[in-house]
């Protein structure tokens, strides 16, 4: 149906910590369009902002995950007055997932082209079944993986970033994993909801405050230089420490009991 949201939210319960986003236009292979860049950014904010909302997992309905942007909305963007406008907000959708206060688990199957390689790196722990496929494809339209350079690149590093970019090659998810594109293969699409779910609890037995500071780790701190990096790693620790966060963890640790945060995913 033409007003069919391109974008679901789905939660098992109200206040389930575990938010399924999906993309939903399986007929285009999940191609995303301005449309779904707004959806997807709105459905971010909105679980960026629910504190009940603890993990978020992002999917794609159909026979594959994104086969990135949707070609005949490139073509008129790039004919477009707002061309460079709407590149930006592209862009922002890519820091937009990167930047999730939320962990995001990717949950990757079937074929995964251009930009849709751009949304897996972006994700925290991208999963995926031995039958998904990646291309970055743009180099052969004309294109290049331009403002997704960046988080791919952070993810299979630069040898290999070169090769892949030039040559749109295809390659499994072996090679992906590999490269950390993936960060673990399974059989089944069984197999990766069940692994999925394992993740999550896991993440969820984590302080929401504590998991979001190691995110954060993660992504910036060996950018710093030295000296700023010792001054703000120490702030974080010394900042944790004295939370009301860090404290209940500390003392049900010593009680012998599971933290207030902790829920049943």
């Amino acid at each position: 149906m033409a007003d069919e949201p391109k974008i679901l939210v789905e939660r098992d319960t109200p206040g389930h910590p575990v938010a399924r986003v999906w993309f939903n236009r399986p007929a285009k292979r999940n191609a995303f369009d301005g449309e779904t860049i707004e959806q997807l950014l709105g459905a971010l904010e909105m679980l960026a902002a629910d504190d009940t909302a603890r993990v978020i997992v992002l999917g794609g309905k159909g026979k594959g995950f994104c086969a990135g942007a949707d070609l005949k909305w490139m073509a008129q963007q790039g004919r477009s007055a707002d061309n460079m406008s709407g590149t930006r907000a592209l862009a922002g959708l890519f820091d937009a997932i990167n930047e999730s206060p939320k962990p995001v688990i990717g949950r990757v199957h079937g074929s995964v082209r251009g930009g849709g390689n751009g949304i897996v790196a972006c994700c925290d722990i991208p999963v995926g079944t031995v039958n998904a496929s990646f291309a970055l494809t743009e180099v052969r339209l004309g294109l290049a993986p331009a403002v997704i350079s960046p988080y791919v690149i952070a993810r299979m590093g630069v040898p290999a970033a070169r090769e892949l970019f030039i040559t749109g090659a295809v390659f499994d998810a072996q090679r992906a994993r590999e490269l950390s594109m993936l960060q673990r293969v399974v059989a089944t699409d069984e197999e990766l909801d069940a692994t999925i779910a394992a993740i999550a609890a896991d993440i969820i037995k984590g302080g929401p405050n504590a998991v979001a500071t190691c995110k954060g780790l993660a992504l910036s701190v060996m950018d710093l230089p030295k000296a700023e990096r010792l001054a703000h790693t120490s702030g974080v620790l010394a900042g944790l420490r004295s939370s009301k966060e860090a404290q209940e963890g500390m003392m049900s640790f010593i009680q012998k009991r599971s933290p207030r945060w902790v829920t049943e995913p």
